[in-house]
């Protein structure tokens, strides 16, 4: 992580102009009580805590962060007011602004169950992806999917077509049976090529839509599957029939105690249980979009 200008370098007198009056800076000499001036790098500090340093790079005359990706959530604001001040951007790598939405850890989803709101149709033994993302063309657009027609969940599930639901929570997800037609070739030779090709094609889409989970679940078939990527890069994925069984990636420390378990269970934790829609006001009163593919 570093603060750049690309149409002009920061300079050092910028750098320490920034470090004698930032709230959230403290220069070396001030943290260890010297009288020696040294402004190579500055301790970063909010609320008393120090999380790190942040140094001047005098050959490319950007700031370096050296502070660990785990206190973003806590501290990213403020480093885009150091950033500001100094007149630059908070990059996360190269070429890469920081985005809080693409960025940030992705927070659990606390579902009150004290109120049901319309029943559950179809909503046990399904395909479904969830997918990081807001905007609805962008996503129509990225995912190649036409609208046909709006209406309630309840209404538009069991039918031949895409259902996209409402955002909830930064959470957007889409519902049926045809989604490996969204995902696989359709000319695969095995079970195990259409899974890696799946595999391949959420990693793909999680460069565009920051995180895309896909899952299935048939008690009658004896199928569970659960995949899950993220800003291009894939994390985990895992399908269970009765023949065969399939796993790419490392298993995540959050599912470990589940593993192997059910899609519904898996989902519960990585984003929302389509089961728990049901207990969601906004997936009741607010209309969702039945889709086909372009």
């Amino acid at each position: 992580m570093f603060i750049s200008n690309n149409s002009i370098s920061i300079e050092k007198e910028k750098w320490i102009e920034i470090v004698n009056s930032s709230h959230y800076l403290v220069s070396i000499q001030e943290y260890e009580n010297s009288k020696i001036e040294s402004y190579g790098y500055a301790i970063f500090r909010l609320e008393g805590f120090v999380y790190g340093i942040l140094s001047w790079d005098w050959e490319k005359q950007k700031i370096d962060i050296e502070i660990k990706i785990k206190y973003l959530s806590k501290i990213y604001q403020s480093l885009e007011n150091i950033a500001s001040d100094l007149g630059g951007i908070f990059y996360f790598k190269k070429n890469e602004p920081f985005d809080p939405l693409k960025h940030l850890p992705i927070p659990a989803i606390k579902i009150e169950r004290s109120q049901q709101y319309f029943e559950n149709h179809d909503l046990d033994e399904i395909r479904w992806l969830a997918i990081r993302e807001n905007e609805d063309t962008s996503l129509f657009k990225t995912l190649k999917l036409e609208k046909e027609k709006e209406g309630n969940l309840k209404e538009l599930l069991g039918n031949d077509n895409l259902v996209v639901t409402p955002t909830y929570e930064g959470w957007k997800f889409i519902i049926g049976d045809n989604l490996p037609s969204l995902l696989i070739k359709g000319d695969e030779s095995s079970t195990e090529e259409a899974l890696s090709n799946l595999c391949k094609s959420i990693q793909k889409l999680s460069k565009s839509l920051v995180e895309v989970q896909y899952f299935e679940y048939s008690e009658k078939s004896s199928v569970t599957g659960y995949f899950k990527a993220n800003n291009g890069k894939l994390i985990f994925g895992y399908w269970k029939s009765e023949l065969e069984e399939f796993k790419k990636g490392k298993l995540p420390k959050d599912i470990k105690k589940l593993h192997p378990s059910t899609a519904h269970e898996v989902s519960s934790i990585w984003s929302i249980d389509p089961m728990d829609f049901v207990f969601i006001e906004k997936f009741a009163k607010e209309k969702s979009i039945s889709a086909v593919l372009l």
